[in-house]
């Protein structure tokens, strides 16, 4: 890892943090290298961040960090799928190679990767949803023969403040 910054002065007085990733040595966010302007006049990054967020979409980083390896915020990156039918579709593919690699990984017993981790970087970069098989005793006239499927839902107290 690098100890190179960005370094340009932040609204609050401290330096930026972040990687310098273009020649006049800042950040996606800071860099005034791209001279476009949108439709508001204020310098479009699309351009120059594009191959950043589509190499970070690749990897098995979650949506909020591929979005700051470009220099963007998680609602930019989501502004740019929406408004570049193109973009968005490498990013989907990138994504889903992205899972596919890890299920793959998690699946091959020469592979070191821990299968609780790999579960865990599922769930918490590419939304997979966690399903689990029950059985149940079912005590009602029904043909014992037939397949009874039942979705079962577990809640947090965390979701209870959303309902």
């Amino acid at each position: 890892m690098t100890d190179e910054q960005c370094g340009h002065i932040k609204n609050n007085g401290d330096p930026c943090e972040y990687t310098p990733k273009y020649p006049d040595g800042k950040c996606g966010i800071h860099s005034a290298e791209n001279d476009q302007t949108s439709a508001g006049g204020r310098p479009s990054k699309f351009e120059r961040v594009k191959n950043d967020l589509l190499e970070a979409a690749g990897s098995f980083l979650n949506i909020k960090q591929v979005a700051n390896t470009g220099g963007v915020s998680r609602s930019t990156l989501y502004k740019y799928l929406d408004d570049h039918e193109e973009f968005s579709d490498s990013f989907k593919r990138k994504r889903a190679t992205a899972a596919d690699e890890l299920v793959q990984r998690a699946l091959d017993p020469d592979d070191e990767i821990d299968i609780q981790f790999a579960r865990f970087l599922l769930e918490r970069s590419f939304k997979f949803i966690k399903t689990e098989r029950q059985e149940v005793d079912l005590n009602a006239d029904v043909d014992a023969t037939a397949d009874v499927t039942a979705d079962f839902v577990t809640y947090t107290p965390d979701d209870e403040d959303n309902h």
